[in-house]
């Protein structure tokens, strides 16, 4: 003959309350979609070759990027763009520029010197890190483009402009 366990009710009570705290661990709770950073939208208008320094030779590339704040976003307190010129060798050219300061678009002209050196497609690659009032955001983008032969003299630098 078999009897019934019954558990005295300050140990039952104390079991119901460990497994209701570990099932609240396993609730899921969303967050609000208004806390999460919102990237911006970030585009290369233009990158294609020039003789830019009057050298004689288009060995030059000129790069426009128009960085855009989404409708009803709320504007980034510092903005870090890595622009990053490919060659087809893979022999690579990076430009940080930081922005201080809120805006709502804003544009960037780089002017790279000496650079265009190689036959065949180059990658222009924007990486714009922000921060503002909602937190941290990432954005990207990529821009191919194949400028002619030929190469000039002087080594490669770069210039920018903002506006």
């Amino acid at each position: 003959m078999q009897f019934p366990i019954i558990m005295p009710s300050r140990k039952r009570t104390g079991i119901l309350l460990i497994l209701a705290t570990m099932m609240m661990l396993f609730v899921a709770v969303p967050v609000s979609a208004a806390s999460e950073p919102h990237p911006l939208d970030v585009a290369v208008d233009h990158a294609y070759y020039y003789d830019l320094d009057a050298d004689g030779v288009e060995d030059d590339v000129y790069i426009e990027i128009s960085l855009k704040v989404p409708p009803g976003q709320l504007k980034p307190k510092k903005s870090d763009c890595y622009v990053t010129l490919t060659l087809p060798s893979g022999t690579y050219h990076i430009s940080l520029v930081t922005i201080i300061g809120q805006f709502k678009e804003i544009h960037l002209g780089l002017s790279w010197f000496n650079t265009a050196t190689e036959p065949g497609w180059y990658n222009v690659k924007v990486d714009v890190f922000t921060n503002g009032y909602t937190g941290n955001a990432y954005s990207t983008t990529l821009y191919d483009f194949d400028p002619p032969t030929g190469t000039g003299p002087g080594d490669p630098h770069i210039k920018i402009a903002v506006w």
